[in-house]
């Protein structure tokens, strides 16, 4: 868990895939996926899912919802 302190620049990402919604993540560094990049994200059983970026979505200043779709 990060502290306080450790917070102070962070994104959260909120990945739809196909539709649904496939899982959230915060990480500190913010990198926004490109259009039409092929991705490979691990899902909560430890598969690998190829998919393509269709598009990212400004929620808030430091929220993101990445729209993918599988290949």
């Amino acid at each position: 868990m990060y502290t306080a302190t450790e917070l102070k620049h962070f994104c959260i990402y909120e990945y739809f895939l196909d539709g649904y919604f496939f899982k959230w993540e915060q990480m500190r560094e913010c990198y926004l996926p490109m259009e039409n990049e092929i991705r490979e994200i691990m899902a909560k059983d430890g598969k690998t899912i190829r998919v393509k970026v269709e598009r990212t979505e400004k929620v808030s200043e430091s929220e993101y919802k990445i729209l993918l779709v599988s290949l």
